[in-house]
């Protein structure tokens, strides 16, 4: 009887230890994933066809390849259009203003990159922008319907740039009768108008999906890509805190 129990103590020592064992693994394991959601990088590909593009954001042209991983932040909370930079395109590398241009302090995710026609004939391309994951805030905040998009082609202001936004949910501000598309226009004045209307997301899960024409044998194009939570925004509020959102930019040749 007594080397029964003597098993049984040995059994219930063991288990303990096997328990924290497995308790620690586990928290290991844990950190990595939260550690793989709060960061991340952003991905641009040229998809494969029998047109030849290439990108690059190098002034030497040194990283030239058909996919490039550009650097986000681990996070980011509000902003305006009014606090972004208008010169935005010709800050980066000395000679073309490329690279990330990534602002923690004015919350903001920004590159430039220059997309090259490699082909020996003019050629056209198409250009979207995707979301491949997103995850709700702790409160159940949808990070998407807060975010801008802000895309400038060549060496131009910020406020010659297309701005995608998902359209103003239907509705009114029951205590001052503002419709939601109101309320935002109301409160992006206080800080100075967008300099043109926004263009609506293609979808909850792409943010634009476009054509570009008549790119020369040799030539070359320069993207500025911006984007940030706008706090004007009825739907940037404390329920997106722990939300995410990763996206993908592609070309392809026509």
């Amino acid at each position: 009887m007594v080397e029964k129990w003597i098993k049984r103590l040995k059994l219930m020592r063991i288990s303990k230890y096997a328990i924290i064992i497995c308790l620690l693994l586990a928290l290991v394991f844990a950190g990595f994933t939260i550690y793989g959601i709060n960061t991340g990088n952003f991905n641009v590909y040229i998809t494969e066809s029998e047109v030849k593009l290439a990108l690059y954001m190098q002034d030497d042209k040194s990283d030239m390849k058909t996919h490039i991983t550009v650097p986000t932040l681990k996070q980011t909370f509000d902003n305006t259009y009014a606090d972004l930079p208008q010169d935005i395109a010709f800050r980066g590398t000395p000679e073309k203003g490329l690279g990330s241009k990534n602002d923690p302090v004015n919350r903001y995710i920004a590159f430039s990159l220059c997309l090259v026609n490699l082909s020996e004939r003019t050629v056209d391309y198409g250009m979207a922008l995707s979301i491949t994951d997103v995850r709700a805030g702790e409160e159940g905040g949808d990070v998407v319907q807060a975010m801008r998009v802000a895309v400038i082609e060549g060496d131009n202001d910020l406020s010659t740039a297309k701005f995608y936004a998902m359209p103003e949910a239907d509705g009114y501000y029951k205590d001052t009768g503002e419709t939601y598309k109101e309320h935002l226009d109301n409160e992006l004045a206080k800080y100075g108008e967008y300099p043109s209307e926004t263009i609506d997301f293609v979808s909850s899960d792409k943010i634009f999906d476009e054509m570009h024409y008549d790119l020369a044998e040799g030539g070359e194009v320069k993207y500025t890509f911006v984007l940030w939570l706008e706090g004007c925004d009825g739907n940037c509020e404390d329920v997106l805190f722990g939300g995410r959102v990763k996206m993908q930019l592609d070309f392809v040749g026509v």
